[in-house]
């Protein structure tokens, strides 16, 4: 299902630069259950087929990413920065750290009993951006630049929003606003977005006799 979102993903523009990335909530837009989509979305953290990245955004608005596609981020990300070779940190921690961290965080033990990380390795993750702090002891994984995706993903957001509130009844045919030009601000493509927008009950959409609406849920 994170492929299928994926091949939504259209980028525009200086969003070329960003990874691939989903938002959890865009799941429980096209499948039935939200039980069934946190479950699986568990499931697959736990095998560690995907990683999971908490977001500013609100409630279950979390980040998606393949284990290999945020590994192979990281190395384009170093490369990008012109060092040839990766740091002890950084090796250890694609390396050794994520393939066996089931979780959105790690903390201290894990860090320095179970993977010998020095204090100043964890600076050095921080700065490169896969560490945020939660709190004391603790981190979230995160993925480097992610400010830019969510800058852009709520310009979208916002002005999707905008032009559906000018609509008469503040809805619009979803077959109409998909055959228009895509609004600059709307980066990642109107299939996406739209997602992303029914996802977090910012849309509803509502069946019709001439198809799918797309309505102001608040």
């Amino acid at each position: 299902m994170i492929v299928y979102l994926y091949e939504l993903y259209k980028l525009y523009g200086k969003a070329k630069q960003l990874p691939k990335i989903a938002m959890k909530n865009q799941l429980y837009a096209v499948m039935e259950s939200r039980t069934t989509v946190d479950c699986e979305v568990q499931q697959a953290l736990a095998q560690g087929r995907i990683k999971v990245f908490q977001t500013s955004l609100g409630v279950d608005q979390y980040c998606l990413m393949l284990t290999e596609d945020y590994l192979s981020y990281i190395r384009v990300i170093h490369a990008q920065r012109g060092e040839k070779e990766m740091s002890r940190a950084l090796e250890k921690f694609t390396t050794e750290l994520i393939p066996n961290c089931f979780d959105i965080t790690v903390d201290k033990e894990v860090m320095m009993k179970k993977h010998k990380f020095k204090d100043e390795e964890i600076t050095e993750l921080i700065k490169f951006g896969v560490l945020t702090v939660k709190d004391y002891g603790h981190w979230w994984i995160a993925i480097p630049g992610v400010g830019a995706f969510i800058k852009d993903l709520t310009k979208g957001r916002q002005s999707i929003l905008n032009l559906i509130r000018r609509c008469s009844f503040k809805e619009i045919n979803s077959k109409e606003l998909f055959s228009r030009k895509a609004l600059p601000s709307a980066k990642f493509g109107y299939h996406y977005h739209i997602l992303d927008l029914i996802g977090a009950d910012e849309l509803l959409p509502v069946d019709s006799t001439t198809g799918k609406l797309l309505r102001i849920a608040k």
